[in-house]
């Protein structure tokens, strides 16, 4: 067996814990996901009987899983695009029809089938994980809800072939549509932050705006059930967020970033600064760790709090003014984006010779 990918979710209690690892067994690849710790191991199991909640829903579109022992197998699909990416391609194109119609069909994958629809009730299980969400009671929902259902875990094989992975988070109780699709939305917009902004993002939805506080308060209530254990006083965010999660084969590394780092422009051995958080700054922060041709001197964002709640290792820049690096690489996809930031870096006197942007080449 040869591993290709590993990822610990470290931000999290114990009781949701694992190890994600893409390896390879007799040329086919499959992803195998157990749990760090035995608190986890009925995690993982839950995680199965998630599929079979699913499978009235989605049918053909779900990942074939299987559970051996106490891991969950899947199949590992070689996705020509996920629906982030084909969304971030129509909102560079200014394509509306096409991002207004995507949204519609995320929407729909996470009803699943007309039969799912009811009318929102709050439960004690939703108050324990949720918590209190006086004013949504009535509104359009799901039976079994999936908010795992985020833009990287759907895959267009092709145009008409959709399959849906990643079943963690789905209840067996009602939550709003609405709530559902916020819920993904914002995962999306942290990555895609530098092409397009909130708002603008937001207005191509229908979701009620008056209820935006309701949900953003259920959205941090959810992070607080999976990530802060109440016995001990631990935030598994802040703890996680001190070690590297995720690590890759050399070799594999270009094939799991999509935006390809400047090694042409950025001399090797050469201390790196990252500012950008999105998804070209996740991928200049993955090839840097994992490479070992770069020494990372930071990463760092505008949006860094935001950033961190989201179990993301990113720090204010105003804590790198006094570390030592060679480049401060701006990694946004737009020049126009990126000469805002510069003049952002410059008022906070930070050297110019060293401040660069390339425009990001696409693997």
């Amino acid at each position: 067996m040869e591993c290709v990918y590993c990822r610990n979710t470290l931000g999290r209690k114990k009781e949701f814990q694992v190890k994600t690892v893409i390896y390879v067994e007799n040329g086919e690849k499959k992803v195998k996901k157990e749990a760090l710790y035995p608190e986890g191991i009925g995690h993982i199991k839950n995680t199965y009987k998630n599929t079979e909640l699913l499978r009235g829903l989605y049918r053909e579109k779900l990942s074939q899983t299987d559970m051996i022992g106490n891991c969950l197998i899947s199949k590992f699909y070689n996705k020509q695009y996920s629906l982030g990416d084909k969304l971030r391609g129509y909102i560079l194109d200014k394509n509306d029809p096409a991002i207004r119609e995507l949204l519609e069909l995320w929407r729909n994958l996470i009803i699943g089938r007309s039969e799912n629809i009811c009318r929102f009730t709050q439960t004690c299980d939703f108050i324990n994980i949720f918590g209190n969400a006086d004013g949504l009671e009535g509104e359009m929902s799901t039976r079994i809800s999936n908010i795992d259902c985020n833009s990287e875990n759907i895959f267009f094989l092709n145009d008409s072939d959709i399959k849906i992975v990643d079943y963690e988070w789905i209840f067996d109780f009602s939550i709003p549509v609405d709530f559902s699709l916020y819920y993904v939305l914002r995962d999306f917009y942290e990555c895609s932050s530098d092409i397009i902004t909130w708002k603008e993002l937001l207005g191509y939805t229908d979701i009620n705006k008056e209820k935006i506080d309701i949900y953003e308060k259920m959205r941090r209530n959810f992070y607080d059930y999976i990530s802060f254990d109440d016995a001990t006083g631990i935030d598994f965010r802040q703890l996680g967020s001190q070690f590297l999660t995720a690590s890759y084969d050399v070799e594999d590394i270009g094939i799991k970033c999509k935006y390809l780092f400047p090694v042409d422009k950025i001399q090797k051995g050469s201390k790196v600064l990252v500012y950008g958080a999105g998804s070209v700054g996740k991928d200049y922060y993955r090839f840097i760790n994992e490479s070992r041709l770069y020494t990372l001197a930071g990463w760092t964002d505008k949006r860094a709090d935001v950033c961190r709640a989201q179990n993301v290792n990113v720090q204010n820049i105003e804590n790198f003014k006094e570390t030592d690096f060679d480049y401060l690489v701006i990694s946004v996809l737009h020049e126009n984006v990126a000469d805002e930031i510069r003049k952002e870096i410059l008022k906070k006197n930070f050297p110019a010779e060293k401040i660069v942007w390339y425009k990001p080449e696409i693997n």
